[in-house]
């Protein structure tokens, strides 16, 4: 155990404190900059599957370029290992729609979202009932309030999970609060502003225009959109 130098004020040797020693593994702790040899162990112990504790995960927090390919790799042999286990090996399951708040409190500290806050800026931690997302079922559609918020791009937050080159989803609907500034392959453009009605055809790239969330209250018949509300199946210019 590493003793740190004499108190310059009482001459005495000063005891460890926390956040500035190695763990067991001689991993350095948050306090001190990761050193590649640390970074070797760490990945070494990732990659044969040992249990990693705070310091040696904040370790690899630090991983890029070669470093960073290879913590992927093993990242992906664990989930692929996970999913055969599973008995679902190449399927990974994921939801088509963006998140439904039900709090304004988060763990994580994105810097583009202006929906997210602290605590002590809340009068109370969960979103009155008028407040959450609302999705009801009106005959064969649903009718839902989706909140995009500030810094959302589909290419961005959504493309990396469907794996399309473009959104192929029809939104049809009223925006009341905000912009969203749609394009298509083609170079057509349409722009929209609160509050406007909206009808995007499938085949286009999107994203929140400014520092406000867009909140669009929509008309979704999920996967039979486009054909039930009269629609192309892509995107065309002149159609």
């Amino acid at each position: 155990m590493s003793v740190l130098p004499d108190d310059p004020g009482t001459g005495e040797a000063q005891g460890p404190k926390e956040g500035r020693e190695a763990n067991e593994t001689g991993v350095p702790t948050r306090a001190r900059e990761v050193t590649p040899s640390a970074m070797r162990r760490t990945l070494a112990r990732a990659r044969d599957g040992k249990p990693l504790d705070l310091d040696e995960a904040t370790v690899l927090l630090h991983a890029r370029g070669d470093d960073l390919d290879t913590l992927l790799s093993y990242a992906s042999r664990t989930r692929d290992a996970g999913l055969e286990a599973a008995r679902r090996p190449g399927i990974i399951t994921y939801s088509r729609k963006v998140f439904i708040p039900l709090t304004r409190l988060c763990r994580d500290r994105c810097g583009y979202c202006t929906f997210a806050t602290v605590p002590h800026r809340l009068d109370h931690l969960y979103l009155e009932p008028d407040e959450v997302l609302d999705i009801a079922r009106a005959g064969s559609a649903r009718v839902k309030r989706v909140i995009y918020p500030a810094g959302f791009r589909w290419s961005t937050h959504i493309k990396p999970i469907v794996g399309t080159d473009l959104c192929m989803h029809a939104h049809v609907g009223f925006l009341a609060h905000g912009q969203i500034h749609i394009e298509y392959a083609d170079g057509c453009i349409s722009e929209f502003a609160a509050p406007q009605v909206v009808a995007i055809e499938p085949g286009h790239e999107g994203w929140v225009v400014g520092t406000e969330p867009a909140v669009l209250i929509e008309f979704d018949f999920e996967n039979e959109t486009a054909r039930m509300c009269g629609m192309p199946e892509r995107h065309a210019h002149g159609d």
